[in-house]
């Protein structure tokens, strides 16, 4: 999700900020919310155990800071817990010489994956032995943190680890099933098989498996989209990128420093990439997703997040 440059037809005229109809299921074809699970999918038993996962009711039943060390376990086997397990590696605090095989195990890259870091600088090659110098980094291989940990982070928020004091969505899901499993009442709602939703009858539901999103019609003209949401003009169309360089970088807070120096990245980026996220964090710390992917360097760094 983030910038990406489109080539539309010079008379498209779909509103800027609105997101485009074809990307939009019509609101006929959406299924029914299960009035059993609330939508969750869940039977009875394990969705009581979700719903005091926050304990948003209030009832004293929070457990999203009282995880134990199996559930802990389960969320590093899902590659999570990152603040815990990993350090960002970077060119002042690179890691030891490593060998091959290492080198991809603290790296959780493949053959491929290591050959595309070697290319974009993240890992080079010292004779024989490989040097991370950017990226997410393995602390150790056995390092699994303790419960203790993770509850004392998520109670109060420990900036040593994290800048967030809750678990999100994603944990939320992982601890609930290892929970609800190791009490044995994991289960799916009865009435809508674990979907979260009923259809009216068979032809409803083929409507709704068949539909399939529409690109905006293409063309010889030229506009930013944003795609943090389903996808959505940011700018007009023009004819040639360099007017569209000169209308961002008048208008757009992605790229900062003077009017020339953003209309320099811009032109890099819709000649170049065509595509950034909104935000990358790395060893060098939080940029803004157009600035990472472009060689410009203004002087100053905007981060717009949320767009």
């Amino acid at each position: 999700m983030g910038r990406e440059i489109r080539r539309v037809p010079l008379d498209f005229s779909w509103p800027v900020d609105r997101v485009w109809d074809g990307y939009l299921m019509p609101d006929d074809l959406r299924p029914d919310t299960c009035s059993r699970c609330d939508g969750t999918g869940y039977n009875d038993a394990t969705r009581a155990i979700r719903e005091d996962f926050y304990d948003f009711a209030r009832t004293g039943r929070r457990w999203c800071d009282a995880i134990t060390q199996d559930e802990v376990a389960a969320l590093v086997r899902r590659g999570r817990l990152m603040d815990f397990t990993h350090r960002a590696a970077s060119p002042e605090r690179p890691s030891r010489l490593l060998t091959k095989r290492m080198a991809k195990k603290m790296t959780g890259a493949d053959e491929k994956g290591l050959r595309r870091r070697m290319e974009r600088g993240d890992v080079v090659r010292e004779g024989a032995k490989y040097r991370v110098v950017d990226g997410w980094l393995r602390r150790s291989m056995r390092h699994v943190p303790t419960a203790e940990e993770v509850n004392a982070t998520n109670r109060h928020g420990d900036p040593r680890y994290s800048a967030f004091g809750s678990h999100d969505s994603i944990n939320a899901w992982i601890l609930l099933e290892t929970r609800a499993r190791r009490m044995g009442v994991w289960g799916r709602c009865p009435r809508c098989k674990g979907h979260g939703h009923l259809f009216r009858d068979a032809a409803h539901e083929r409507a709704y498996d068949t539909w399939r999103p529409t690109d905006p019609p293409t063309g010889e003209g030229y506009q930013l989209w944003e795609t943090v949401t389903e996808g959505s003009p940011q700018s007009p169309v023009f004819e040639r990128p360099e007017g569209l360089a000169r209308w961002l970088a008048a208008n757009s807070r992605d790229l900062s420093g003077s009017p020339e120096s953003r209309y320099l990245g811009w032109m890099e980026f819709i000649l170049g990439p065509g595509w950034a996220p909104s935000l990358v964090v790395d060893g060098r710390g939080a940029r803004g997703g157009v600035e990472a992917m472009v060689g410009h360097r203004p002087e100053t760094v905007a981060v717009d997040f949320l767009d």
